[in-house]
């Protein structure tokens, strides 16, 4: 089962050289397609840069055929984006009983596996100190996730969900397909239940959600997804 709740982007940081570049040696002018206009940039802000290296040196003869071995190589890294219809449940709930809602849903576009690492899910807790405090009263609610494509969690084993203070062990990775190119939507289920030992009151939870690309280059500074300097 996949899980995704797109709200920090992290990445792993690979130490040496990409396989087949040759060391940068020249900066050269590039220019970018922008509608049907070619603009161009400061190196900081374009979004590809390009050097020539391994100059030949001058040669002379009177040999009549001269071969030039020339290399073309374009290293492309990982990119994702991402959008939601919602970051917060809020429910209002007027009796005991169990609940599902199926009110938020994710976009992921990437060319990449994803791994998605959860931080922080529980069950939501009550707010503030109850005035009439009893051993046996319910401060917390039970607190379940499902994320699907189109399948409806209904109507499959209700194993498929996740307790929300399980969610830390179930991180998930995303691997690329074609559809993920363009991208992939996945429906966030939600799943509570209310007992008659819940107080009035308000009860919430605060948590992370980690999509942490899997194929970050050594020239990508991993913590701004910008060029690394230096």
């Amino acid at each position: 089962m996949k899980k995704l709740i797109p709200l920090l982007v992290g990445g792993v940081l690979i130490l040496g050289l990409t396989a087949g570049m040759a060391p940068a040696q020249t900066s050269v002018a590039t220019w970018e397609l922008v509608g049907t206009a070619w603009e161009g940039g400061t190196l900081a802000e374009a979004n590809a840069r390009c050097w020539q290296s391994v100059p030949l040196a001058t040669q002379s003869c009177n040999k009549q055929d001269w071969e030039i071995d020339v290399k073309l190589h374009v290293s492309v890294a990982q990119w994702i984006e991402f959008s939601s219809t919602g970051t917060r449940w809020d429910w209002e709930v007027r009796k005991p009983g169990r609940y599902v809602a199926n009110c938020i849903s994710f976009t992921i576009k990437t060319n990449g596996d994803v791994f998605v690492g959860y931080k922080d899910f529980a069950n939501p807790q009550y707010v503030g100190t109850h005035p009439h405090p009893d051993p046996d009263y319910d401060l917390d609610i039970d607190a379940w996730y499902y994320v699907s494509g189109d399948a409806n969690p209904l109507a499959h084993d209700s194993t498929l969900w996740v307790a929300a203070a399980d969610m830390a062990g179930h991180g998930d990775p995303i691997y690329e397909t074609n559809a993920l190119h363009y991208g992939t939507v996945y429906k966030l289920w939600n799943m509570i239940d209310v007992t008659q030992c819940n107080p009035a009151c308000e009860y919430q939870d605060d948590a992370t959600v980690d999509l942490i690309l899997q194929n970050i280059k050594d020239w990508i500074d991993p913590d701004t997804g910008t060029w690394r300097v230096g």
